[in-house]
């Protein structure tokens, strides 16, 4: 999830600093709710999706989005 969220997010920066910055405070743009449930799709194969678990599991969202920015 952390690579696909951080290469959706990635903005062609040529500084790793810069870019790495930017990769992790874009990342939340890339998680979705649908109809209640959250969602981070996988764009190599569109059925499967890496949030599944946090609709079953709130405390690994809720994780996530304590030490994402």
């Amino acid at each position: 999830m952390i690579t696909t969220l951080a290469g959706q997010a990635y903005a062609g920066e040529h500084n790793t600093y810069t870019a790495t910055r930017i990769a992790l405070n874009g990342m939340t743009e890339f998680i979705e709710k649908r109809d209640g449930k959250w969602s981070v799709s996988n764009p190599a194969h569109e059925d499967k999706d890496f949030a599944d678990k946090w609709n079953d599991y709130p405390e690994r969202c809720n994780r996530f989005h304590r030490v994402a920015p």
